[in-house]
């Protein structure tokens, strides 16, 4: 009895998978057959399509100099069938767009391309039954000179850079601060200076290396047109020493004397500089003339200056008491 279920099971299962595979196979051509009839109806729609041709300078002489280069492509838009879109697409391409610079050299050195010429030689690589519908720039131009040039420095205003938590900026330096540019006399004439682009950079650590663009102006070639810009930051330390307050322009028989005589000057320093900073680099000067028109025996303290690479200095006390002493007369006969 088991030996004749198991029989039944097996033959049932055989039947079962037999008429599911012949579904399939059966499903799966008419799918085949339904999806062939769309692609042949689908490519013989007609669709407008955009393709990017190159556009080559040709003929320019070694003396001539491009101040503004002419576009490096071209979008064209083509109508057609679907199958001779797709041929455009996927085939040999198109063959690039020439300019012949001779075609077009003049005096002013600025040059406008015919589009006519353009959409000529687009035209004569598609077939009869395709429309170039556009082309995109509607209009090409170009600016050239003879080698007309100068240098001029590189003004480096709008970079700016922000150390990493607990770094401080030390050095800032860039490949180089000039620039060679070309250009026509008349706009040689009026530019005194070329600018970097403007560029942040955050979160500075060590020693970073950046590359920064010079902004551009129209009708003028700059080299480089792109420079590398290094920063440096150094963790920062806190340092603090004590400094003695001294009077300036005082009568010989005069002297000061402050309350108290030395205050604390604490400040930020690169830790390379840590060591090398001392209360020597800081001064602290009360001037005869300024105590004496004082209101009260009490004056408040101030750096005139900062040693490179410190800053955030505090002075503590910063308001201190005064006073100006008699020197004792000196008796040169006795």
């Amino acid at each position: 009895m088991k030996k004749l279920w198991i029989n039944i099971t097996k033959i049932a299962r055989n039947c079962f998978s037999y008429i599911w595979n012949r579904q399939f196979l059966t499903f799966l051509s008419f799918f085949m057959l339904s999806f062939i009839f769309w692609v042949f109806f689908t490519l013989n729609e007609t669709y407008e399509q955009d393709f990017s041709i190159p556009l080559e300078l040709k003929n320019k002489p070694d003396n001539v100099k491009i101040t503004m280069d002419p576009p490096k492509e071209i979008v064209v838009t083509i109508r057609d069938k679907g199958s001779k879109l797709l041929q455009y697409a996927y085939g040999s391409g198109f063959a690039p767009v020439q300019i012949n610079f001779k075609d077009y050299a003049n005096k002013q050195g600025q040059v406008k391309v015919s589009v006519s010429d353009v959409r000529r030689q687009i035209e004569s690589q598609l077939s009869r039954r395709s429309t170039l519908v556009r082309l995109r720039p509607e209009t090409i131009e170009y600016m050239y000179n003879l080698g007309n040039n100068k240098v001029v420095p590189i003004i480096f205003d709008d970079v700016q850079a922000m150390p990493a938590k607990g770094y401080i900026i030390t050095s800032r330096t860039a490949s180089t601060n000039r620039a060679r540019i070309y250009a026509q006399q008349s706009m040689l004439d009026t530019i005194t200076a070329v600018y970097a682009r403007t560029s942040f950079f955050n979160d500075v650590k060590g020693r970073q290396r950046f590359s920064i663009e010079l902004a551009p102006i129209r009708g003028v070639k700059m080299e480089p047109d792109t420079v590398f810009y290094t920063v440096t930051s150094d963790i920062v330390n806190e340092k603090t020493v004590q400094v003695k307050v001294q009077g300036v322009n005082f009568p010989a028989t005069k002297t000061l004397r402050t309350f108290p005589g030395t205050v604390d000057v604490t400040f930020k320093v690169p830790a390379a500089q840590y060591n090398s900073i001392t209360a020597d680099d800081f001064v602290l000067v009360l001037d005869y003339e300024s105590l004496l028109n004082a209101k009260s025996n009490k004056v408040r303290l101030n750096l005139k200056s900062l040693p490179k690479g410190v800053s955030s200095a505090a002075i503590h006390p910063q308001d201190v008491q005064f006073l100006i002493e008699q020197l004792p007369e000196s008796n040169d006969g006795e």
